[in-house]
């Protein structure tokens, strides 16, 4: 069967913790091509934790509001770290759901428990369990994808969300 999607838009199994290495980042080095960086620093302003109106086109105010909250926190945040693992080296960061919801006040944890999960299966963050806390990062190949192919959004989620 062929595969309809890039490979990072495939399905990732469950990752053991013995699986993964960790490491302190000094840098957020990815090996996105020149256009995906393009776009997303067009979508992410730098140093503000505002989100961009292609992303909430794309994915929702709620998903918009979330993701560049993450984003900010995985740039300027002392508690990130790179996570390496079958998926590759990504940055993340830890929130309990409680922490989230002082940053989004107005979001309540059951709305927030849903664009995590929804995020997640779209493969645009990816989530890692770690001892007493949730670690979260940016697919930041996905995320570029679809802003490029937002149709392609669309029928991945047909399919996701049936």
């Amino acid at each position: 069967m062929m595969n309809e999607y890039p490979e990072y838009l495939q399905p990732v199994k469950f990752i053991r913790e013995d699986q993964a290495e960790y490491e302190t980042p000094d840098t957020w080095d990815t090996d996105l091509s020149t256009k995906d960086q393009e776009i997303l620093e067009k979508v992410f302003t730098k140093g503000l934790r505002s989100y961009h109106n292609d992303i909430e086109r794309l994915l929702g105010l709620e998903e918009a509001i979330f993701l560049s909250q993450l984003r900010y926190l995985l740039k300027h945040n002392k508690r990130g770290i790179i996570v390496k693992d079958p998926r590759g080296r990504w940055a993340a960061f830890y929130n309990s759901y409680d922490q989230w919801l002082q940053l989004m006040p107005k979001m309540s944890k059951r709305k927030l428990q849903n664009i995590i999960g929804r995020l997640e299966k779209l493969d645009i963050i990816w989530t890692k369990r770690g001892p007493w806390q949730k670690y979260y990062g940016i697919n930041f190949k996905a995320l570029a994808f679809f802003l490029q192919y937002p149709e392609q959004l669309k029928e991945f989620q047909k399919k996701l969300f049936k």
